[in-house]
């Protein structure tokens, strides 16, 4: 409780108690941060740098919303609904990005994320809050469609001898296997 109240002193959490009396009670994307936070420090950040970061998840937190992270919670929702892996990378100034893996690979390709970062995986945190459903989050085949899924699982696992494959309008395909 000590470090929780220096973090609300210190403006990393928000304390939304009137007259700051009485339990606290924090939403799933509170807790979903105060996690990141442990991870943060864990690597060394100061607290300066982790408020950088708070701001980071709250830009578009405005009174008429409950929520206090609105980018936070799109991405626990969309993490939730699709699965695909969510990261939070932190740099080294206390500047972060939420998002899609998929785009932060794409954004390392053309050289706009050039710097060393910290990566947290948001999956893999909602999973150690959520008990009866967990994300079931695809880490390898993430950025594939679904024929590409087919193809790579074919020639690589399935040890096809030779593969055809008819896309007809993009929408439906074809795949013949011969087998060795």
């Amino acid at each position: 409780s000590r470090v929780l109240t220096h973090w609300q002193s210190t403006g990393i959490l928000s304390d939304e108690r009137p007259n700051s009396k009485g339990w606290r009670k924090f939403s799933f994307s509170e807790q979903i941060w105060i996690a990141c936070i442990v991870k943060l420090r864990k690597f060394g950040m100061d607290l300066t740098k982790i408020k950088k970061v708070k701001e980071e998840l709250e830009l578009y937190y405005y009174n008429e919303i409950d929520s206090t992270f609105p980018r936070l919670d799109f991405y626990i929702a969309f993490a939730m609904a699709t699965e695909k892996p969510i990261k939070l990378i932190v740099f080294n100034d206390g500047e972060a990005l939420i998002g899609r893996q998929y785009d932060i690979d794409i954004a390392k390709q053309f050289g706009c994320i050039s710097d060393d970062y910290i990566s947290i995986d948001i999956n893999k945190i909602i999973n150690q809050f959520l008990k009866n459903k967990q994300i079931n989050t695809d880490y390898l085949d993430y950025a594939k469609s679904e024929i590409e899924k087919e193809v790579f699982h074919s020639l690589y696992i399935e040890n096809i001898k030779s593969l055809s494959v008819k896309l007809n309008n993009g929408k439906e395909y074809l795949v013949n296997k011969e087998r060795i």
